[in-house]
């Protein structure tokens, strides 16, 4: 731990007593929605690509068409960036499948992602699911982040973790995000 932490600085950016959040990795598809105001309906994409008839992501753009407008229609500047659940290498329990899991918004025009307290509650409030939360509070250490790496939620296996630490977000210390993947790591 020590090692990753000198070789990224990361030391510098989670300090003690910063809040963070450490949820769920999930293994899916990385895809994004975002209300296009000028064309009055919800765009979709992959995380590389704009869906559409030839490229659906396995399911997304259905579910996306489905999807009430509104709840975003107040955002036109936000993208909203989250997880499609379907078969990829971990496997996990059928029920958890073929939903979208939203875990980061980000502002376009103040070019900041917003805190998980938005996250979670516009994932709540419009009935979205919202990656398995499995601490949130003040940074302790390294040792207590990974201690909560194989506490799967989704079925028995866990792809990993991601760690959020919303007090360098708020104060534009970067990076914010740390994402240890759990099925790329040999003991």
């Amino acid at each position: 731990i020590r090692d990753v932490e000198r070789s990224r600085g990361l030391g510098d950016v989670y300090k003690r007593q910063d809040i963070i959040s450490i949820t769920e990795k999930i293994d899916g598809a990385n895809s994004s929605i975002y209300y296009d105001k000028k064309l009055d309906r919800l765009r979709c994409f992959s995380s590389k690509n704009e869906l559409d008839f030839s490229n659906q992501l396995r399911g997304f753009l259905t579910y996306v068409e489905s999807l009430d407008k509104e709840p975003f229609i107040k955002y036109p500047n936000y993208i909203f960036f989250g997880e499609w659940l379907v078969s990829h290498t971990v496997i996990y329990d059928d029920s958890n499948y073929n939903k979208w899991y939203l875990f980061s918004v980000y502002d376009t025009v103040s070019g900041r992602w917003l805190s998980q307290d938005f996250v979670k509650k516009f994932a709540e409030k419009n009935d979205f699911c919202y990656p398995h939360e499995l601490y949130y509070g003040p940074f302790i250490s390294w040792s207590h982040c990974l201690s909560f790496a194989n506490a799967p939620a989704y079925g028995t296996q866990q792809e990993g973790i991601v760690i959020k630490n919303q007090t360098a977000l708020e104060q534009e210390r970067g990076p914010h995000i740390l994402k240890l993947s759990l099925i790329h790591i040999s003991e």
